[in-house]
């Protein structure tokens, strides 16, 4: 609240006013936001920042702006039967079903499903892309490469080790990487879904 923040600027001394009241007439601009919206004084306030302090903040808000999330949080879906009771609860019914047929999606290659499905999974949080190395190996370049296990054998990172460490990670720890630090995602995911991870990783070379 505008009211309660500025009650606290004044007792701290950090503004020099009497009350919210000659606060609001020493600066009308924020009585003109507070009215601009809606007359509810829950705008922000002018909060007498030093200059210091709205560097150490612009600083700051740069900062988090250039994080790499890798594609986290994924991107969120709609449960298709909650969608289905609430049109019937309150007799909504999808523009497309009583105005025009819906247009055909055009198709999208198996790469671009398998990037999607890598963010909404989170596989992006461990494996990079681009060769950078994270909590698991970089899938840049992984297709085809021979890598050491743990056990001191070596295997091809072909589609059937893939498969394999998709749904069963601990089946072949790689070399340099703990067992447990990837989930198994039998039952998780449908074959299909699988061919679409793989063909992802398979073009980044």
């Amino acid at each position: 609240m505008v009211d309660l923040r500025v009650e606290q600027l004044r007792q701290s001394g950090d503004v020099d006013v009497a009350s919210t009241d000659a606060y609001y007439q020493q600066y009308p601009h924020v009585l003109e936001a507070v009215e601009l919206f809606g007359g509810k004084r829950t705008v922000m306030p002018n909060l007498a920042l030093k200059p210091d302090e709205i560097a150490a903040l612009t600083a700051f808000f740069n900062y988090a702006a250039e994080i790499d999330t890798a594609g986290w949080p994924p991107a969120r879906q709609a449960d298709a039967a909650v969608v289905e009771r609430l049109q019937a609860e309150f007799g909504v019914v999808p523009p497309t079903a009583v105005e025009t047929a819906p247009t055909p999606a055009s198709p999208v290659s198996l790469e671009v499903q398998g990037k999607q499905l890598a963010g909404e999974l989170g596989c992006l949080a461990c494996h990079s892309t681009d060769g950078t190395q994270r909590s698991g190996p970089t899938f840049k370049g992984l297709f085809g490469a021979t890598v050491p296990l743990q056990d001191g054998s070596t295997v091809i990172v072909d589609e059937a080790y893939l498969r394999e460490s998709i749904l069963g990670p601990n089946a072949k720890i790689r070399q340099g990487f703990s067992a447990g630090s990837m989930p198994a995602y039998e039952g998780r995911v449908s074959p299909a879904e699988i061919d679409a991870l793989i063909a992802y990783i398979k073009s980044l070379k």
